[in-house]
């Protein structure tokens, strides 16, 4: 009786022991969104800049202000992601606006600063 009681102490033991081994095993995972958000930012900054050429395209022109992309070439100026607010850093040739960039401070990943992007 007493190596049963022994062979089921055991078992006991085990099992509490595998128990705890797979619960501290079980990370929560982390996660970096920032990847996502240099996507973004690089996408709206194509967009953004295709808009841009787009309108000289059409108007032999240069716009004077980004609001004059909307709505014939963008539905709306899109949030710096990075930024958390539609804040670009527009490039301009006089009055004209030939080119945008983030006002957000960091680097990439692949340490380009933002405002170099």
């Amino acid at each position: 009786m007493k190596a049963r009681t022994r062979l089921n102490d055991m078992r006991r033991v085990v099992v509490v022991a595998l128990s705890v081994v797979v619960v501290l095993s079980c990370e929560i995972p982390h996660v970096d969104r920032q990847p996502q958000r240099e996507a973004v930012l690089k996408d709206d900054l194509f967009l953004l800049r295709r808009a841009i050429d787009l309108f000289y395209a059409d108007e032999k022109r240069y716009p004077t202000a980004l609001d004059e992309l909307v709505p014939n070439y963008l539905r709306r100026i899109p949030i710096d992601p990075m930024a958390g607010a539609p804040t670009w850093v527009v490039v301009r040739d006089g009055a004209a606006v030939v080119d945008v960039k983030s006002s957000a401070r960091g680097t990439t990943d692949d340490g380009v600063p933002y405002n170099q992007l």
